[in-house]
């Protein structure tokens, strides 16, 4: 499915299953290839049952059309933040505060425009 990322990578930590979205996962693969770096990601599917645990909205990662993405380099989240928009994608929330290595950004393909918001 994907060219980066692993079924394993990618599925639910709850159920195990994996229902992601073709268009979001190129997208993905596009960020990856425009960073050059790997890019590790801390979710992607989830069921609602996990959802639902993680108190998250039940909108974008049941649907396999989110990811919260980490990343290596500092200069790559940087990077990430400037082309982000430019590949597809309409959602962007970043985890900007504390250590680098807690740092994130979540984002998806379900909002009608571009929409950006910080997680505190």
């Amino acid at each position: 499915m994907s060219q980066y990322f692993s079924d394993a990578e990618l599925r639910c930590p709850c159920c195990g299953e994996v229902q992601m979205d073709e268009r979001f996962l190129a997208q993905l693969d596009a960020l990856r290839g425009a960073l050059g770096h790997p890019i590790s990601i801390n979710s992607a599917y989830r069921c609602d049952m996990h959802e639902a645990e993680v108190g998250g909205s039940g909108v974008n990662h049941p649907k396999g059309m989110a990811a919260d993405i980490s990343f290596r380099y500092s200069e790559d989240y940087w990077k990430a933040v400037r082309v982000i928009p430019a590949l597809g994608f309409t959602g962007m929330g970043l985890k900007i505060h504390g250590a680098f290595e807690g740092r994130y950004i979540h984002v998806d393909t379900t909002h009608n425009t571009f929409t950006v918001w910080t997680y505190s």
